[in-house]
């Protein structure tokens, strides 16, 4: 039989196994790839599996009413024929590619015919943690079998679990780390097939990360035609590690020191608009103040703030919030782009005002103690414009 003729028999199984354990678990089930495409002389070089889909939904009798569907993978039965989704436009393909592409094999995924994504269980649920239940557990653990049956006919040259740890666990005995414990790369075999788990594309990755990763990866695909020895790759693998090590210090030591350049430009600022501008404190919490100007009679209207966390901005808005958009906040607001066009105002759905004006500073910062004066002086003229429309 050809690997066609193959995947027809695994399919009839696998939808009659499915089929009725989702109708009575009341879950959603589907593979990923189009495995139609497979063909016996191009083999397939990558096969990516993760614990389960995530989209998560109910058993749908509509879908999947035919063995077939489940060769196609994740189809949109929503269409006359239910036609294969596009896979390569989801995020977890183009994530997985991109950091591929440090070991320069992201083309790999480029071709359905010789790359395949599936699932070590094809049952949907919105979290891993939805696979928890006694009766799910159980038709997880029997629907691994077809998984394993998906692998040996398929006979992929390496294979990748998303996720690492629990995906591996449920499809084979035993596995080894090959960088050690600096970053997640674990090993083992399917049935004579490298396997690798990583960290879900899903998770956060540094880009001194996905460069380990990748070329440690790289150096394994050219040395897993035999079994490898997990302890002597470790050993082999000191070059990257070290460079992976200074990068990564290099990059907490820059992040580090540009918190602390924030921290006294904050500082400044704050100081500045209460010391030489002469501005009363509104508001105070961490890395936020908010200060007040006054009118004429001495009563505040407008509040100046000052952010010194994740966006790094200084905002007018008036004392109320959600103030309408009138003849009062026309003025200030030209006044303020007259002072810089980056004063930019905001309205909310509602047609409110959120700013009156917003800056943010962050990409402005290069010199240090330049950009201070240059802010200070910003504030200066907007304070002082503000005052006279008061």
């Amino acid at each position: 039989m050809n690997i066609q003729e193959k995947l027809r028999l695994w399919a009839e199984e696998a939808y009659e196994f499915y089929s009725k354990e989702a109708r009575v678990l009341d879950l959603d089930f589907y593979t990923q790839s189009d495995l139609t495409q497979l063909t016996d002389d191009k083999p397939v070089e990558l096969m990516v599996i993760g614990i389960n889909p995530g989209y998560g939904g109910h058993y749908q009798k509509d879908r999947f009413t035919k063995p077939e569907y489940l060769l196609h993978g994740n189809c949109d039965f929503k269409k006359e024929g239910a036609p294969h989704l596009n896979i390569f436009e989801w995020r977890i393909v183009r994530r997985l590619r991109s950091i591929l592409d440090y070991g320069y094999f992201g083309d790999l995924m480029k071709d359905e015919s010789r790359f395949v994504l599936t699932n070590a269980t094809f049952f949907s649920t919105h979290k891993e943690t939805g696979l928890n239940g006694l009766k799910v557990k159980e038709a997880q653990k029997a629907s691994i079998e077809y998984t394993k049956m998906l692998i040996d006919i398929i006979r992929p040259k390496h294979i990748i679990c998303l996720g690492g740890k629990n995906c591996m666990k449920l499809l084979l005995d035993s596995k080894n780390p090959l960088l050690g414990d600096v970053v997640k790369l674990d090993y083992g075999e399917i049935d004579s097939i490298p396997t690798y788990g990583i960290e879900h594309t899903s998770s956060s990755w540094s880009i001194e990360q996905m460069e380990l990763v990748c070329k440690s990866l790289g150096r394994a695909f050219k040395l897993d035609n035999e079994p490898i020895d997990y302890r002597e790759f470790y050993a082999k693998s000191k070059d990257i590690l070290e460079s992976f090590t200074k990068k990564r210090n290099d990059r907490d030591e820059i992040k580090h020191e540009i918190t602390l350049r924030w921290e006294y430009i904050y500082a400044s600022l704050c100081n500045y608009c209460k010391f030489n501008i002469g501005l009363e404190v509104y508001e105070k919490k961490e890395n936020i103040e908010r200060l007040s100007i006054a009118d004429q009679q001495g009563n505040p209207v407008l509040l100046i703030t000052i952010s010194n966390q994740s966006e790094k901005q200084i905002g007018v808005r008036s004392l109320k919030n959600n103030h309408p958009k009138d003849e009062f906040f026309d003025a200030i607001s030209s006044a303020l782009m007259d002072i810089d066009k980056s004063f930019k105002p905001m309205i909310n759905n509602q047609g409110k005002v959120t700013w009156i004006g917003c800056l943010n500073i962050a990409s402005r910062l290069k010199d240090t103690d330049a950009f201070i004066n240059e802010t200070k002086s910003i504030l200066d003229k907007a304070v002082e414009r503000m005052r006279l429309i008061l």
